[in-house]
């Protein structure tokens, strides 16, 4: 795993790094040790350190959606209540009118549940048809 914006590191050769490491009469040779060394430990750190700050990422990114979602859904559902609650007029609805705001909001969950019920039957029926 590679992180955005990261390049690639390249793929140790070791048969040309032992090559080159072999020639220690070079004067290069402490700096081709060093890329080497460099090259393996970079290479030893996307391969463990980058999955796991993925995995770590993933972990607190659900577990953030787990909470937050439900919190954000649950007031503004309390709010829309508490609005439609408070404009709808009384000469249509009676002074006691909270039952039309439950039921404005109620009806489109009720509906989609309704439709996931249906859509899950027709699926349970062709599995076991096809056995």
């Amino acid at each position: 795993m590679v992180r955005r914006g990261a390049s690639e590191p390249a793929p140790i050769d070791l048969r040309k790094s032992v090559e080159a490491a072999a020639d220690v009469t070079s004067a290069d040779w402490p700096a081709q040790m060093t890329d080497l060394i460099a090259q393996a430990v970079g290479w030893v750190r996307e391969n463990t350190t980058g999955r796991a700050i993925v995995a770590a990422r993933v972990i607190v990114y659900a577990a953030l959606a787990i909470i937050v979602v439900p919190a954000i859904v649950t007031l503004v559902l309390v709010t829309a209540i508490r609005i439609l609650n408070a404009y709808l007029p009384d000469e249509v609805f009676g002074e006691h009118h909270i039952w039309a705001a439950y039921l404005f909001l109620g009806l489109p969950f009720a509906i989609g549940g309704w439709m996931c019920i249906q859509k899950a039957r027709r699926g349970a029926a062709r599995l076991r048809v096809q056995r």
